[in-house]
């Protein structure tokens, strides 16, 4: 109960500042709420149809011919790390493109053996030599080029040595592969560096794609944090009912003077005591609020008494009386006070609201 004679007698002494603060949380609620659903959070999303994706395998197979103490004669090598001239002199390099997604396609290889010789970081001579060509129709398409490493390595011997001494001779294979599908067409070129010393070479294997897809955007709603969302709404229904809540309370404040007196009631409770006050009182001093009452009784170092049959509270002083009558119909005069024995006491508050 004195929770809402409280908020009752805030209304009353702050009623236009609370309004105004309302007023503000509504509007600015609503307007951010407004401003929200005007201007949603967007992004753009793109989306990809008839999606295709080409792949280019290559691999390396050797067929071990001889004895070399690591792998028995006939023993088929698939994309090993190195291989050595005397049990493996020729290694086969097969190529595949493959387009799953695709109902037809035509598909076109070229493998080329590419010599080049590099002084410093320039090239300054190339000779390039197709060893296989091929070209079909279908979703995948394999071809084989077989290698005389013997040869390469022999080959590459008599480039440098007519290069000269500070050149180097680089050994490559070139992988081209061309498709075209109902939807799309493209390329694939790698370039595979071969690794050839005086007794062993390598060639490296790998796989590599190449996506194809027709693409749209579109812009889709995002959602904003949760605080983001409900915030301003409660902001604004906060503010309605507290408008409600303030116009209400106005309407049933009543007598101001008797909600302020209740306030201090409630609020000074601990230095009032009950009991039955004498009538024989030679000076009787009126205080204005049971506020004031209570300031005397602090100076004074005494209690609040509250008569219950009057209603009146007293606070006695060496035989005297200081009075409050509450704005009450408990009492409309105290018949035992005299007009001449009354003075009105006004002093500041010495117990803070």
């Amino acid at each position: 109960m004195y929770a809402l004679t409280r908020f009752k007698h805030l209304v009353w002494s702050h009623g236009p500042t609370i309004v105004v603060a309302f007023l503000i949380l509504t509007l600015g609620g609503a307007a951010m709420t407004g401003w929200m659903q005007v201007n949603p959070k967007t992004t753009t999303v793109t989306d990809h149809h008839d999606r295709q994706t080409a792949e280019l395998e290559a691999g390396t197979l050797a067929v071990v011919d001889g004895e070399n103490g690591l792998y028995p004669e006939g023993a088929h090598l698939r994309n090993k790390p190195f291989h050595f001239y005397d049990s493996t002199p020729t290694v086969t390099l097969v190529t595949t493109t493959s387009i799953p997604e695709a109902t037809q396609a035509d598909i076109s290889h070229r493998v080329s053996l590419v010599y080049r010789v590099v002084r410093g970081d320039e090239q300054y001579w190339e000779q390039r030599r197709t060893i296989q060509r091929t070209q079909a129709t279908g979703t995948t398409v394999a071809s084989n080029a077989t290698l005389d490493m013997v040869s390469v390595h022999d080959k590459a011997r008599q480039i440098a040595r007519k290069a000269g001494g500070d050149a180097s001779v680089v050994v490559q294979v070139e992988i081209h592969t061309q498709y075209t599908t109902g939807n799309y067409e493209g390329e694939i070129t790698k370039t595979l560096a071969v690794e050839h010393g005086s007794e062993m070479f390598s060639l490296p294997h790998g796989t590599w794609t190449q996506d194809h897809s027709r693409t749209s955007t579109r812009t889709v709603t995002l959602d904003r944090p949760w605080w983001m969302e409900t915030g301003p709404p409660f902001a604004t229904g906060l503010g309605i009912l507290g408008l409600l809540a303030v116009g209400i309370t106005r309407r049933r404040i009543g007598d101001p003077e008797r909600l302020e007196y209740e306030v201090h009631r409630e609020r000074y409770r601990e230095w009032i005591s009950t009991g039955v006050v004498s009538s024989d009182l030679p000076v009787t001093v009126t205080a204005d609020t049971l506020e004031d009452l209570v300031d005397v009784a602090i100076d004074k170092g005494e209690r609040v008494m509250h008569d219950r049959d009057s209603g009146h509270y007293f606070v006695l002083v060496d035989g005297s009386a200081y009075v409050f009558t509450p704005p009450t119909g408990e009492t409309a005069e105290m018949e035992w006070v005299s007009d001449t024995n009354i003075e009105r006491e006004t002093k500041p508050s010495l117990l803070r609201k």
